[in-house]
């Protein structure tokens, strides 16, 4: 091989061998500079290639030493790893990659190194490789990628590709690597399906592959995109044609006449959402969250679809929390970055917000809940906190306007339903919303603040804490008029519910609402309840003392 023969010439990795291979060895690498006879050269060759399989041995230990659990082995391989100079790295991973007998994981491991290091010192290594040196590594990628049979270790390969591609778009946007081309192309038409992914996956990861060809090849990039997304036999690739789709939607995020290209892509692209959701890859779905957080104006032409499949994953039960979380992300996003858009889907938001509700309710009972460590035990992944948030964000997104008419209803019957779970729910819901719906909810303030203040004595703590919540939230996102309009009923309340000895964290919830409501109150409304507020807190503390 051509790049194995510059190695031997120019003695790179000198300092490697003679760190972790006998000296013996390391006189091996010193390449004869008497050629007089083909004897002598003939044996220094030899003599050479050992050494080299030799150094390239020293290599793969490293590798499993970068591998290892023990921190002080792990890290003195790191070390070494350092020292080897950039282009003896190059050579070093790229065998350990090709070399199929090699442990899987050692290979795996030299992939990521090559990708890092093209990665983060391409322009200090690879531009000082001899031509016919940066031919070979581009044709051993590919040769590497048509050879492999683990779909693992391909993936690793295409990425090292897609990097090395990347930065072999010049500055006028000209792709140095024809070859590299050619292959996507070939490869995306092979009866291979491994080579087919091989192709998606690099174009995937790079689509701006085509450099300054991109216009040029619009067409064909649209062809080999829709022909891959209605692959009925090979789910795969219609997950990784969808994902490349996104990819190269977002690359493109300033070209409005591209989104409308490619419009006509949209219904396959929601089909593989929603094919690959019910095959527990929410990788696709993950592609839709981020197209309607940076190009929701693509979505625009179906907009209706794609809010109805968000709303139907985002119900349906079957799925996983994180699914279902998402789906409804891909809604709660749109409120924000394309808040008109959504406006005028009302009928998308009036069925959103239950299945927000129905989120927050999706609690678990937990008998030592009252006296848990706060900051322990709070789940922020699951279905209750990305209801709560994805309704803050929401009512903020689209404004009270639209938002509070349609879910004050919901509120009230959730207040009114013997289950902890629904009473709870909804006084979080009253909490979220408060800063988006503030000017609607300030006209009604006196009647919300009366109704909450009731729940400070539900008999589950759990509501009772929710209770808290929503008095705090309250005083933060209505001050100073709360605290001047509601200080003396609020103050006392508080105060009873901090007395709440068997449930402590009922009592700090209560204390973290009072501080709230303190911080914006004017201090001539606070004075008078100083000597009360100092007696309760010292008996508090008291007691806590002794327990």
């Amino acid at each position: 091989m051509i790049w194995r023969t510059f190695y031997t010439k120019t003695n790179r990795g000198k300092k490697f061998l003679r760190e972790h291979c006998s000296e013996s060895t390391a006189a091996c690498l010193q390449m004869p500079e008497d050629q007089a006879g083909k004897l002598e050269a003939t044996e220094n060759t030899i003599s050479a290639m050992a050494a080299a399989a030799a150094e390239q041995q020293q290599f793969y230990l490293l590798l499993g030493n970068l591998l290892s659990p023990d921190n002080v082995v792990r890290k003195q391989a790191e070390e070494t790893y350092e020292n080897i100079p950039g282009q003896s790295k190059i050579t070093f991973l790229l065998q350990a990659i090709r070399n199929t007998t090699a442990a899987e994981e050692a290979r795996q491991m030299a992939a990521v190194l090559l990708r890092r290091l093209l990665s983060s010192a391409f322009d200090e290594v690879y531009p000082a490789l001899p031509s016919d040196v940066q031919t070979a590594i581009k044709s051993e990628l590919l040769m590497i990628i048509q050879m492999e049979t683990q779909s693992s270790m391909r993936k690793k390969v295409c990425d090292i590709a897609a990097e090395l591609a990347r930065n072999l778009i010049d500055e006028d946007g000209n792709n140095q690597w024809p070859e590299g081309l050619k292959f996507l192309f070939d490869s995306v038409s092979s009866q291979n399906v491994g080579l087919r992914e091989a192709a998606l996956h690099i174009f995937w990861n790079f689509p701006g592959i085509f450099g300054n060809q991109q216009q040029h090849y619009l067409d064909v990039i649209k062809r080999m995109l829709v022909q891959c997304m209605q692959d009925q036999e090979h789910p795969s690739i219609r997950t990784l044609s969808a994902r490349a789709t996104a990819a190269f939607i977002l690359a493109n995020e300033h070209n409005v006449a591209l989104f409308k290209h490619f419009a006509d892509l949209l219904p396959g692209f929601l089909q593989a959402v929603n094919d690959s959701c019910y095959q527990n890859d929410d990788s696709v779905l993950k592609s839709l969250v981020e197209i309607a957080d940076t190009v929701p104006k693509y979505l625009r032409p179906h907009l209706e679809a794609t809010l109805q499949l968000s709303l139907k994953l985002c119900g349906d039960t079957s799925l996983n929390n994180m699914q279902r979380q998402l789906a409804l992300e891909v809604i709660v996003t749109l409120s924000e970055t394309a808040a008109a858009m959504l406006r005028k889907h009302t009928n998308i938001v009036a069925q959103t917000i239950p299945q927000m509700l129905a989120m927050m309710v999706d609690l678990e009972e937990d008998e030592d809940w009252a006296n848990a460590d706060e900051l322990e035990d709070d789940d922020f992944d699951s279905n209750a906190v990305a209801g709560e948030s994805a309704l803050d964000r929401m009512a903020c997104g689209l404004g009270g306007k639209l938002v509070l008419p349609m879910i004050k209803e919901h509120i009230m019957q959730m207040l009114q339903n013997p289950d902890w779970k629904y009473r709870h729910a909804g006084l979080m819901a009253l909490s979220a919303i408060g800063e988006g719906c503030h000017q609607q909810m300030e006209g009604i303030l006196n009647e919300i603040v009366n109704f909450v203040l009731l729940f400070l004595q539900d008999p589950h703590p759990r509501v009772r804490y929710a209770a808290c919540n929503a008095v705090g939230q309250m005083a933060t996102d209505f001050a100073p008029g709360f605290q001047k309009k509601f200080h003396e009923k609020v103050i006392a309340a508080l105060l009873q519910t901090m007395e709440d000895q068997g449930n402590q964290r009922v009592q700090a919830h209560a204390a973290a609402a009072l501080i709230n409501f303190t911080e914006d109150c004017p201090k001539s409304l606070l004075i008078p309840y100083l000597d009360n507020l100092v007696k309760h807190l010292h008996s508090i503390m008291v007691l806590k003392l002794q327990e």
